[in-house]
């Protein structure tokens, strides 16, 4: 900043000597010409007077100004060095300035993670997690900043990635940088950080599900990853980490399921959180039932559904148990107020007449007390769905 306040004190001054050689002397000394007056209706007109009009001379700076100005230039130079630091915002060590969520993670005792922004997100209150939260749309893109800090000069070049993983482990989403923004990790100063900016692009058909946003580094010559070495004021365990949490992503789809769109209408709640709006039988065998659900309230336990087929006589003739969407989307990562298309596969023998769901704790095996629209507890808290050949 005191480099832009000389430059514009040299450009005042430039502009005061301009002025001062541009300008015209008050009396004498003037260069005069010689003009024709013309008519402007006809043009030339020989009677008329000639006249004469005075044009500007270049004067010469007295040296007295020259000396003048000469040292106010030096004494601004000299004077605006102090003030640098006035305009100036410094980070303590290892802390990003107006960074969102401020991180102090190491991978390998080589690179640490200081801070990363996450547009459209919050921080969660819930005691499962500390991690911030965003929602995203399936065909949609997520953008991230991280900000990346050299413990030491690196020899190698690594590569950084951003993941986004489903509850399983499976990575659905990632974006990968060979050199973040363009400058090999070998060339990253100790005493700076890099600010690095990544998109991952969510496909349409991504599933509507919570996926973790992750990231680290790894060598792109052998894929190994740099494991976390530290992560700050956290403990870590015995399993070795090579990725890190960085938020918990909701993806809605990019077709989201309206209550008009369910084929089988429902209105049964289950506990005080979770509501059946309906389901949909598929014709083929296996048969693909799907039941939609929607969450009230914040869940604590991840329920199990339970479908039993039964006969004419209500006997048990089959029996499926799981947990919702195949395992990706437990009860206790639901979003509030999203409908979930939670779809099972079934074999019905050809003696079936009829279906009950319901949810079940794993642990107690105690199943979610079922009631109907007019809040009647249903029998065995098992719902009783129609089946149509």
């Amino acid at each position: 900043m005191a480099t832009i306040i000389s430059i514009v004190s040299l450009i005042s001054l430039l502009g005061l000597v301009a002025v001062q050689r541009l300008a015209w002397r008050s009396r004498g000394g003037e260069n005069w010409s010689i003009g024709i007056l013309q008519d402007r209706r006809t043009g030339y007109d020989p009677d008329l007077q000639l006249s004469t009009f005075p044009t500007p001379r270049a004067s010469n700076l007295p040296p007295s100004q020259a000396i003048a100005i000469g040292a106010a230039l030096v004494v601004g130079l000299l004077s605006t060095r102090p003030m640098a630091d006035w305009f100036q915002i410094r980070s303590p060590p290892d802390t990003v300035h107006q960074a969102q969520y401020a991180r102090e993670v190491d991978f390998g005792d080589q690179v640490r993670l200081l801070a990363l922004d996450l547009p459209n997100s919050r921080l969660t209150t819930s005691a499962k997690s500390s991690l911030p939260v965003v929602r995203a749309k399936a065909g949609g893109a997520l953008p991230v900043v991280l900000y990346w800090r050299a413990l030491t000069p690196l020899t190698n070049d690594y590569s950084v990635f951003a993941h986004l993983d489903s509850r399983d482990g499976q990575t659905y989403v990632s974006a990968d940088e060979l050199s973040p923004e363009d400058i090999p990790t070998s060339h990253w100063p100790p005493s700076l950080y890099l600010r690095n900016p990544l998109t991952l692009s969510l496909p349409s058909d991504l599933p509507p599900v919570r996926y973790t946003l992750t990231a680290g580094l790894y060598d792109p010559r052998s894929g190994a990853r740099l494991p976390v070495t530290r992560c700050g004021d956290c403990l870590l365990t015995g399993d070795s980490l090579d990725t890190w949490p960085l938020a918990l992503v909701w993806v809605s789809s990019a077709a989201p399921v309206g209550e008009e769109d369910i084929p089988h209408r429902l209105d049964y709640r289950l506990g005080d959180e979770i509501a059946l709006l309906g389901y949909e039988l598929g014709a083929a065998e296996p048969v693909a039932l799907t039941l939609y659900w929607r969450i009230l309230d914040s869940v604590e336990v991840g329920y199990t559904v339970f479908i039993h087929v039964l006969d004419s006589e209500g006997k048990v003739i089959a029996q499926f148990d799981g947990p919702p969407v195949n395992g990706l989307y437990p009860t206790d990562a639901w979003l509030p107020g999203q409908i979930i298309a939670d779809s099972h596969s079934v074999m019905l023998p050809s003696s079936t007449a009829s279906l009950v769901v319901g949810l079940y704790d794993p642990k107690s095996m105690l199943r979610l007390p079922a009631a109907d629209e007019r809040g009647e507890r249903v029998p065995n808290d098992a719902i009783r769905l129609q089946v149509v050949w």
